[in-house]
């Protein structure tokens, strides 16, 4: 009976140890890992706002990197000519219309408010052509 006493409390506090090991695990990774970035956002944040999203545009682009090579990797190689007739064309569509938002803003904030509309119906215009312009032949 003492032989199974002791198991259990033996077993019990290996256990409780083994929590409170991935406690501090945990607690000193997070302090590793939130410390600096605390530090280096309250003391230079204009650098720090730019790596942040250095860092989540990275990941994204990683994201449709990889989905991207999975879908060619499981198609035939017309499939494939389609496939990435179709990105190259939504890529440029969405480089047309991010670049025509960020000028036209641009623009309007620095107080020059008819030359920023007038750019952001040229830009509408282009991505219209382009959008209906290029087809696959």
């Amino acid at each position: 009976m003492s032989n199974s006493f002791i198991k259990g409390f033996l077993s019990f506090f290996l256990s409780f140890g083994k929590f409170l090991l991935l406690t501090l695990v945990c607690v000193a990774l997070g302090f590793v890992v939130v410390w600096p970035l605390w530090f280096f956002a309250v003391n230079s944040p204009n650098l720090y706002s730019v790596i942040v999203i250095i860092c989540l545009i990275s990941l994204l682009v990683l994201f449709f990197v990889k989905k991207l090579v999975n879908n060619i990797k499981q198609k035939n190689k017309e499939e494939k000519k389609a496939y990435l007739f179709n990105l190259f064309r939504i890529l440029l569509l969405l480089i047309i219309l991010i670049t025509g938002i960020i000028v036209s803003v641009s623009l309007i904030l620095t107080q020059m408010r008819f030359i920023g509309i007038i750019t952001f119906i040229v830009f509408c215009i282009i991505f219209g052509v382009c959008a209906i312009g290029i087809k696959k032949k």
